[in-house]
């Protein structure tokens, strides 16, 4: 068994199918099967499981990655400390570090439920100092020094930090319990340019990743800024408006969630970042800690 397999696992357990984890690894479908059955064949386990037409993780399969988390975690950072060289020193032995964790308000909250004592208790004796705020503003908490290391939505764009991949989370589109788009189970990428979309500014990439999508159809989006405060979203979801959303029920009862789908899950990555030459033995508790609770919730999701 290699750690390589373990990574190939932990992304289709993450997103729940074949085409987006082999996309994310940048390598065939073709190919990411024919690892995981070599894996099956090794551990003499049932790794995945046809459920009509879908290949699905077994429960084995979310068991191994998830107890696999840590190991991948140390891995990385193993690797990220032989990269680096004598640039790398270890925050460990300061007494505080200081964590964003992804936090999009109106967008949804995927941790409204975590219960991060573990995390606290892990980390002793460092005390840390969680700040709940959207990418946008723990990313720039990162860059300009205010804080040590973030969990946001979407892979970084700048060379300034280091980043590792955490799990995949789907996305969903909120809309009004009586929207006629409700009637379908899963909402596609054309059905979403005939309504106003709330812009996203916590999901910031997903416009431009959708974008790429959209022109291969000749088809256009409306966003429109809408204010956070409840009179606004009313009026705006009244109208038919929608929000692109992490979360189920992510605004009251009178909004219903329907997922996303493009020729599969959209999904759309999450990770942890800080800067170039300031790792730290204790991320790999941090990775561990985020993985693990995200497998928790998206198998949850899914069994919806």
């Amino acid at each position: 068994m290699e750690i390589r397999q373990l990574k190939y696992l932990s992304a289709v357990v993450n997103y729940g199918d074949y085409q987006l984890a082999a996309r994310s690894l940048f390598i065939s479908p073709q190919g990411l099967s024919k690892t995981i059955r070599q894996l099956e064949n090794e551990l003499g386990l049932a790794l995945m499981e046809k459920v009509g037409r879908e290949s699905r993780p077994t429960n084995a399969a979310i068991e191994l990655a998830a107890r696999s988390s840590q190991l991948i975690s140390e891995y990385d950072l193993l690797l990220r400390f032989l990269c680096e060289g004598d640039k790398h020193y270890d925050l460990c032995s300061l007494e505080k570090l200081t964590l964003g964790v992804y936090n999009a308000g109106l967008r949804g909250d995927i941790f409204s439920n975590t219960n991060f004592s573990t995390l606290f208790d892990r980390l002793q004796p460092i005390s840390l100092d969680l700040i709940r705020r959207s990418s946008a503003v723990c990313l720039g908490g990162v860059l300009n020094g205010t804080l040590d290391a973030a969990v946001i939505l979407g892979k970084p764009n700048t060379d300034e930090l280091c980043y590792h991949r955490i799990a995949s989370v789907p996305v969903y589109v909120s809309m009004a319990v009586n929207h006629p788009l409700g009637a379908k189970t899963k909402v596609m990428l054309s059905d979403l340019s005939d309504w106003p979309i709330a812009f996203p500014d916590d999901l910031r990439y997903i416009p431009n990743h959708m974008k790429r999508e959209l022109d291969k159809k000749s088809l256009k989006l409306t966003f429109e800024e809408v204010p956070s405060r409840v009179g606004e979203v009313d009026a705006f979801l009244e109208k038919g408006g929608l929000f692109l959303t992490s979360l189920y029920g992510f605004i009251s009862n009178k909004t219903i969630e329907r997922q996303l789908g493009l020729d599969g899950e959209i999904a759309f990555d999450m990770y942890m970042v800080y800067k170039e030459g300031n790792a730290c033995s204790a991320y790999s508790d941090i990775l561990f800690f985020f993985r693990n609770e995200l497998n928790k919730i998206l198998l949850a999701i899914r069994n919806r």
